[in-house]
């Protein structure tokens, strides 16, 4: 799958959930964990700022980390209780 169509993909995916995200909260149609998100961000492999030593990032930078790890690894993607991205 092209980077555009995954784009896409995730996009409708998540399109329930805000422009500003906070691991702490549980992402809606996110495909991934918490602890996998918080990983990502220790690691800097999500763009994201720290407020009142909670971290924060946009929905957009979580859709490119999406797309970073689905086309670096060959990974697949379902939306829990979903059909595959």
């Amino acid at each position: 799958m092209t980077e555009k169509k995954l784009r896409e993909s995730f996009k409708k995916m998540l399109s329930d959930c805000p422009a500003v995200i906070s691991p702490s909260k549980e992402i809606k149609g996110a495909p991934i964990g918490r602890s996998k998100i918080y990983q990502a961000l220790r690691n800097g492999e999500i763009e994201h700022f720290v407020c009142k030593r909670g971290y924060f990032f946009t929905k957009d930078a979580f859709i490119d980390y999406l797309v970073k790890i689905a086309t670096a690894k060959g990974k697949s993607f379902k939306k829990r209780d979903e059909e595959q991205c």
